[in-house]
């Protein structure tokens, strides 16, 4: 806020019973409520009961968090009404709330807006049904009016606790978790996949081979089959099929007395589903073992199995051959591994800003001299503290989902105040003859910092909790014989 417009008593108090609003019981439940629902009930007992939940603790908490906000910044004379501030932010987040799940092009535009804003990537559900949470407004306005800063004053920084926990469960406030197609039935004519999540259902009239979309079809699932139990045709009881997720199917044609591999399937990377993660721009869409089931469809004798995201397998039973099929968005992943040079940035984004950090961190630790190298040195720490944080939380895990959010805000803050340090402390040793030095030994430290990621990236270092620590102890050795060097140069100086 600028100085000539300092705070009055009125607005003061203003901001204090929004912050009260914000740290009410109630609103602290709601909040608390949110993740344990979003993070424990919905992946565990997906169900339109707990989706709906998480709409209605979002809805009661956010209103709130924006009010403060647009409370904070208002103009002076509107600061001290902080009921009009709560009606506006209700209105507001009523508004975007009903269009973002009525109409698709305000979806698209918020999900993107959000993106942008954010660094993260936003997934909207279309679903029209969400509109009922917001008679939530009611009990919110009916707290607000209860609200008395005589009993319930506090102070406004435990509301900026709050509305912190509050945007970061606002961009982990997932939808239902997508495992893909995971269900597949047969009524004699026509075959039905579908996927559990939204409802998503597509039939097919060419044993397997082709999938329309079904809006008027209820989603139904064969009995699911376990591993190694047989899949029998229901005409010709001497062929069956068996399974085991992740690695094989077999086939049988005397009644399971002897069986032949048909489809051996790769062993996964793990860099296979951090890729599969950007790729699906989805941090609810999960990639898993397949197949999840199976069945034979008796008209054409084809056997089609549940893929999850790669959509279905089909044994064509004329000619007796294998075909992956496409179901929808629901299509195999071409490649495991990046198929370019910008897929391979984007998934290694937040490691790229990690290693131009390093290399800066690793210029400012070389180039401390005496006088005052301790204090020198313990200032040093925080940016090292902040460089750990963003580490020890994995970027490219993590890449599609909110944990990336804060990440991108760590590795901001280290070049911030890795860059003062310099200035502050060392801004003696930036000297012309210097410079190719200090270059050198940044770009070395951030090359080789990043060099393990990228072999990760391309499958060669198998596990990321490997190429991590590889990455830190290569990057820890270049700062050390760069900072031989570069004293044994410039010793005299």
């Amino acid at each position: 806020m600028p100085a000539s417009e300092p705070y009055h008593p009125s607005d003061l108090t203003s901001l204090q019973k929004l912050a009260s609003l914000l740290t009410h019981p109630t609103m602290v439940g709601a909040i608390g409520l949110l993740a344990i629902n979003d993070h424990v009930l919905r992946p565990a007992w997906p169900s339109v009961v707990t989706g709906k939940l998480g709409d209605f603790c979002w809805l009661y908490f956010f209103p709130a968090l924006l009010a403060v906000v647009v409370g904070f910044i208002a103009p002076p004379k509107y600061r001290a009404r902080s009921g009009r501030i709560l009606m506006a932010s209700m209105a507001i987040t009523g508004l975007v709330f009903v269009f973002s799940n009525t109409l698709n092009p305000i979806r698209l535009g918020v999900q993107n807006a959000l993106g942008v804003l954010t660094g993260v990537r936003i997934a909207i559900t279309l679903d029209p049904t969400d509109v009922i949470a917001i008679v939530v407004f009611l009990p919110l306005w009916m707290v607000w009016k209860t609200i008395s800063l005589q009993r319930e004053r506090r102070p406004i920084s435990v509301a900026y606790l709050v509305m912190t926990l509050g945007v970061m469960l606002s961009l982990a406030n997932s939808a239902a978790a997508d495992y893909g197609i995971d269900c597949l039935s047969n009524d004699g004519l026509v075959l039905q996949a579908s996927s559990s999540a939204y409802g998503k259902v597509y039939t097919s009239r060419d044993g397997g081979l082709t999938w329309v979309h079904c809006d008027d079809c209820t989603r139904t699932c064969s009995p699911e089959v376990g591993p190694n139990e047989p899949i029998q045709h229901p005409e010709d009881p001497g062929v069956q099929y068996r399974y085991v997720a992740g690695e094989y199917v077999e086939r049988s044609e005397n009644r399971g007395l002897t069986w032949s591999k048909e489809v051996q399937f790769e062993e996964s990377y793990e860099v296979t589903n951090a890729l599969f993660q950007l790729r699906k721009s989805s941090s609810t869409a999960v990639y898993s073992d397949a197949p999840l089931t199976g069945l034979i469809e008796p008209v054409s004798g084809n056997a089609v199995f549940a893929m999850g995201h790669d959509g279905v397998l089909v044994h064509l039973a004329q000619p007796d051959q294998w075909e992956w099929a496409n179901v929808g968005e629901y299509e195999r992943m071409a490649s495991p591994v990046p198929s370019s040079r910008q897929e391979a940035a984007d998934l290694l984004s937040g490691e790229i800003r990690l290693s131009g950090l390093f290399g800066l961190l690793s210029v400012a630790t070389i180039i401390i001299v005496d006088p005052g190298r301790r204090s020198k040195i313990i200032t040093l720490g925080l940016p090292w503290f902040i460089f750990a944080l963003a580490w020890v939380l994995s970027p490219a895990v993590n890449r599609v989902g909110y944990l990336f959010f804060p990440i991108l805000l760590f590795i901001s803050a280290g070049y911030v105040t890795a860059a003062l340090h310099v200035l502050l402390y060392s801004r003696g040793q930036l000297r012309p003859k210097k410079l190719p030095w200090l270059f050198a030994i940044l770009l070395g430290a951030a090359i080789a910092f990043l060099v393990p990621y990228v072999l990760w990236a391309y499958a060669v270092l198998p596990k990321y909790s490997f190429a991590s620590p590889v990455s830190l102890a290569v990057g820890l050795a270049v700062i050390v014989i760069g900072r031989r060097l570069y004293q044994r140069r410039f010793s005299s100086d």
